[in-house]
């Protein structure tokens, strides 16, 4: 048996608004992408598991093996090797996940699925999501890098594991997603 996470995986979401524009009509509604709720899954699952286009991904939480461990884990989202972004670290302690959001506090949840990462806005369900200026420099290649660190015991050394999700982002469009070890 392992108390060590060894994979992760990310999937993403567009959050579409409607907004309002001139057109040679008069005033015109439009939908326009404002960012990305973004999940997280860690643990133990098949390396078949994979990304999927349009930002899904092949695991369902049937196939994830939970590790009830002590671990951190971050994502830092890059454009080829610049670092866009950087969510603020969570910290596990058996399955209970808990981060400190820089917009709506200290969270919880359960490490046993797919988490909700913390974000820079909330969408129409309240749910957190990170806003498309917070981190989109243009359409190119992205990574969504999560950074695993198992901890043991005092004394011991802790194991650290990087994982990423890579995509093109073409007009906050999800293309060409693959998972990278």
């Amino acid at each position: 048996m392992t108390r060590e996470v060894l994979d992760s995986a990310t999937r993403v979401f567009k959050v579409l608004k409607t907004g309002t524009r001139s057109g040679p009509d008069g005033t015109e509604s439009y939908t326009y992408t404002d960012g990305l709720t973004i999940d997280a899954i860690v643990g133990l699952f098949s390396p078949s598991e994979r990304a999927q286009e349009n930002g899904g991904h092949t695991l369902d939480n049937l196939g994830l093996i939970p590790v009830t461990s002590d671990y951190t884990f971050k994502m830092t989202i890059k454009k080829g090797s610049t670092t866009q972004y950087v969510m603020p670290t969570v910290t596990v302690s058996g399955l209970d996940a808990s981060w400190s959001s820089t917009f709506s506090g200290t969270q919880t949840g359960k490490a046993n699925g797919w988490l909700g990462m913390p974000g820079t806005g909330l969408n129409d369900q309240s749910t957190e999501y990170l806003k498309k200026d917070d981190f989109y420099d243009d359409s190119g290649c992205y990574s969504f890098e999560i950074e695993i660190t198992n901890q043991f015991y005092v004394g011991d050394t802790a194991s650290t594991y990087t994982l990423a999700t890579v995509g093109n982002l073409i007009g906050m469009k999800m293309t060409q997603l693959k998972m990278v070890k």
